[in-house]
């Protein structure tokens, strides 16, 4: 397959591939922010969102620490976690009502 997976089988057992994950944690947005602050600095607008009831738990969770590590680093930005949202039931509804607005606000300036 080309690719060089985080996790192996040992026998019964998933062990982690040291190298590989290092690699791929290396590439995930949480772990990139500080590397590209001052880039992430000079955009004029950062809108992050996720639903209340994402069933992919681990987006929910990256999200909000993605939010975090900008906070910490002063990178402006907006996020949201949406009442009664999952990962894909109100898509049309927050980019008309919050998306749209948002970039439109920011990018008018």
């Amino acid at each position: 397959m080309y690719v060089d997976f985080p996790y192996v089988q040992k026998g019964m057992v998933l062990a982690r591939n040291e190298a590989a994950y290092a690699n791929y944690r290396s590439k995930m947005p949480l772990y990139q922010v500080e590397k590209y602050r001052e880039n992430l600095m000079k955009l004029r607008g950062i809108y992050l969102d996720v639903g209340e009831f994402d069933e992919f738990t681990h987006i929910r969770r990256a999200t909000a620490m993605v939010s975090s590590e900008l906070s910490q680093r002063e990178i402006p930005h907006a996020f949201e976690i949406y009442k009664a949202g999952d990962h894909g039931n109100k898509i049309r509804e927050r980019f008309d009502t919050k998306l749209i607005p948002f970039f439109s606000a920011v990018l008018e300036k």
